[in-house]
């Protein structure tokens, strides 16, 4: 029971936002789905294709000229009783925290909590605790092919009023770095406007947790994050029960060029600046041994079937 103790787990919300990643659906109950079994989709032909490799070469380009992006996250927290998350009287705190941040592909993020507020009440900046972790693996870097099978719906839907062509992900391995989801690219530009996931294996106490995020096209076409939602449910047997719902805007987001210096002067730069940052001691990208090998072909077993669509997806 010592774990339980453990300041990391006595603040779920600290524990919930720690899993908020920039870089990226669940059930009608709001679990998430095992890994189906059922047939793929009908193969998206040559056109499909096309759209997929120029979605890879649009979106390594980005990565391999950026290493993230830093803005201004304003966070809006309630942590709820139990499952009851519709009723005001269930509700056990409501949070608001503002924190400078640099998310970047392949590393930890670097924080610096601006503002926070608990129950109306002004806290000091340093109490709140994220607790974070690192990043997913990267969609589209030269490893991507190890890690995830992707397939692409060439028919277009409407997210938000715009057509976009949707990139269901799918990794080949569960762990609590892998992506699960669905990425919608404009038909316009193949900039991404939305995604939709959660994380193939959940955190200790974490028995549900999914997110959605909106983006913008920055400078070179680098998606930058405008604004999001995240619900995740902490359970402990007998301790704990609580759901935890996150809507975050961001301001003045802006994308953070790759430099030719090591890690470690990145590291102090970072340092220097003030922030709260933990870089990767290794290839943060390179695959783990039991991940599929690059020539393995997507399979429909890879895949989860989604039983909702997301209440913006229209057809």
């Amino acid at each position: 029971m010592k774990i339980l103790s453990h300041p990391r787990f006595r603040k779920p919300f600290a524990l919930l936002a720690a899993l908020i990643c920039f870089t990226f659906l669940t059930q009608a109950d709001g679990s998430l789905p095992p890994v189906s079994h059922l047939p793929a989709a009908p193969a998206a032909g040559h056109a499909g294709r096309q759209i997929l490799a120029n979605i890879r070469e649009r979106e390594g380009r980005i990565y391999r000229k950026y290493r993230g992006v830093a803005g201004l996250r304003h966070s809006h927290i309630r942590v709820y009783r139990g499952k009851a998350k519709d009723y005001p009287a269930a509700m056990l705190n409501d949070i608001r925290v503002s924190a400078e941040r640099r998310d970047f592909y392949d590393a930890m993020p670097a924080v610096q909590v601006t503002r926070y507020t608990k129950d109306g009440a002004e806290m000091p900046p340093a109490q709140f605790e994220y607790n974070e972790f690192m990043p997913p693996h990267p969609l589209f870097d030269s490893h991507s092919e190890r890690h995830y099978a992707m397939r692409l719906r060439p028919t277009p839907v409407s997210i938000a009023g715009e057509p976009c062509y949707r990139l269901d992900i799918a990794p080949h391995v569960r762990s609590k770095r892998h992506f699960v989801g669905s990425l919608y690219f404009r038909v316009s530009d193949l900039s991404l406007l939305y995604v939709r996931g959660s994380y193939a294996k959940l955190r200790l106490g974490l028995q549900s947790f999914h997110f959605e995020f909106y983006f913008t096209a920055g400078p070179d076409g680098v998606p930058l994050f405008t604004k999001g939602y995240a619900e995740g449910r902490v359970y402990f047997p007998l301790l704990r029960d609580e759901t935890i719902v996150s809507h975050m805007t961001v301001e003045n987001a802006r994308p953070i060029r790759r430099h030719h210096e090591g890690r470690q002067a990145r590291g102090q730069n970072d340092q220097a600046a003030g922030l709260n940052t933990g870089l990767a001691t290794g290839p943060a990208s390179w695959p783990p041994r039991s991940a599929a090998p690059a020539s393995a072909a997507p399979t429909a077993r890879c895949f989860r079937e989604y039983r909702i669509r997301s209440a913006h997806e229209t057809p």
